[in-house]
């Protein structure tokens, strides 16, 4: 795991124990958020300020979960699957659609970069799965075409 994602995830980590006491207290003073997550008071007022700006609008909120996060992940994965991979669409017009799509660009990385390493992982994803269907048929000796998206298949998702 690369150094960005793991600060990525320390840092969703501390946005959704903020989100948390928040959500446990009612209204509550920075310093008292502080001391019940344990994060410093400047801390707590940058995520604060985060979670203001990508609350634009009421279904915000779902996004700070981790399960919304994960739903998210999903979605971003399947759009490019289908989207990029299966249909050709490209990196840019991918990005579009996310921003479009209630800004989700405040929550997930959607930029034509980041999409472009999501197909890199994607297709690797496919061409990994292919490789060892191939593999244990070998073994088997049983010749059979394997395509991606064959039922039972891994989701591809979970690998990110």
């Amino acid at each position: 795991m690369s150094w960005q994602t793991q600060w990525r995830a320390a840092w969703r980590g501390r946005a959704r124990q903020v989100f948390s006491a928040i959500g446990d207290g009612g209204h509550q003073s920075v310093r008292q958020i502080a001391a019940a997550t344990g994060l410093s008071k400047s801390s707590v007022h940058r995520h604060q300020q985060a979670m203001a700006h990508r609350q634009a609008y009421a279904s915000a909120a779902l996004w700070e979960l981790e399960s919304g996060q994960q739903w998210l992940r999903l979605l971003v994965c399947a759009v490019v699957y289908v989207f990029g991979i299966q249909q050709g669409v490209g990196n840019e017009r991918l990005s579009e659609f996310f921003r479009l799509v209630q800004q989700l660009d405040r929550h997930i990385g959607v930029s034509a970069t980041a999409i472009a390493g999501i197909r890199e992982r994607v297709e690797q994803q496919i061409l990994d799965y292919r490789d060892g269907q191939q593999a244990q048929l070998a073994a088997a000796q049983v010749k059979v075409e394997i395509a991606a998206g064959a039922p039972g298949s891994a989701r591809i998702a979970d690998h990110f």
